[in-house]
């Protein structure tokens, strides 16, 4: 989230006012150029990000505006240029303006607000709840420390061994006519990318309470997830989506994890996959498609 503030826009609004005064056409390159790349622009770090500021702003720094009677920046008429002429009117018009811009003014759909509100309520929640953590750990005579290591013991302690993928390939071959091979070895591979994470995650954090290494930002912010029950974000983006607390979490991946085991074991004999348990359940749906057009058959029909 980039910090533009009320001296871009003065800066903005004060060579507007220059270019406009000094010269007798609109230079409307120099004005994009100004307040685009230099006033707000310098504050964009992402190539992307700057090229969607450049848009925003193109809709404004255009000729259609000044040849366009009461041009519209958006679908909605809330927001127009108004063909007016006294000072008093204009202001009377920017005041009668919504307290909260609307996200049509920016090409964006009206769910775009939602999703800034929720994400901003998400950022409010994440807070007090680092605080709830620190002081309910206090509360039940243990420090935040020693819950840590006893959760990071627990969940090492669960955990199963890697899967064997050259096992699993010889069990379940890769075949042109079995498609479901493919998918179960690929998420075997999945989980065991996740476990390596985890593993590796809880080792460290284990080894950082204890002093033996320094406790990273990557380590603090798992330490602080793990105090609150939520899901460390470098385990989130190795996982499989969830959005359930950490200990449910904890117990739907063991779930998981127990089921490809099964599927693995020499004794073992049936074939049954649960969509459920997959990260990519679209990678089951193409098998399936293609299942159905072997057989000349509709997917609805298909029991797994």
């Amino acid at each position: 989230m980039y910090e533009f503030n009320e001296t871009d826009l003065r800066i903005s609004v004060l060579q507007l006012q220059k270019f406009l005064n000094e010269y007798p056409n609109v230079q409307f390159d120099a004005l994009r150029y100004l307040t685009g790349e230099c006033n707000y622009g310098g504050r964009v770090t992402d190539d992307w990000d700057r090229r969607c500021l450049i848009t925003c702003l193109n809709k404004f720094y255009s000729k259609s505006v000044i040849k366009k009677k009461n041009f519209n920046f958006d679908k909605s008429g809330i927001y127009h240029c108004p063909d007016l002429k006294e000072y008093d009117q204009f202001l009377e018009r920017i005041q009668g303006l919504p307290l909260v811009t609307k996200p049509s003014i920016f090409g964006l759909h009206e769910n775009a607000d939602l999703i800034k509100e929720r994400q901003e309520t998400e950022i409010l929640l994440d807070s007090v709840l680092k605080t709830q953590g620190s002081i309910t750990s206090g509360e039940e005579g243990k420090s935040s420390e020693e819950l840590v290591l006893a959760f990071a013991t627990d969940i090492l302690s669960k955990l199963p061994i890697n899967f064997d993928i050259v096992l699993a390939l010889e069990k379940y071959p890769t075949s042109y006519n079995q498609s479901m091979n493919t998918v179960l070895v690929q998420e075997m591979g999945r989980f065991n990318k996740l476990l390596d994470v985890i593993k590796f995650s809880l080792t460290n954090i284990q080894r950082a309470v204890k002093g033996l290494i320094l406790m990273s930002n990557e380590l603090e912010e798992v330490y602080h997830s793990i105090l609150i029950n939520k899901i460390p974000f470098i385990w989130a983006n190795s996982s499989y989506p969830s959005l359930k607390p950490l200990g449910s979490y904890i117990k739907d991946l063991l779930q998981r994890l127990s089921f490809f085991t099964e599927m693995v074991h020499p004794w073992y004999s049936k074939f049954i996959l649960d969509f459920w348990v997959l990260f990519y359940t679209s990678v089951f749906d193409r098998s399936s498609t293609k299942f159905c057009k072997k057989i000349q058959n509709t997917y609805r029909l298909i029991d797994f």
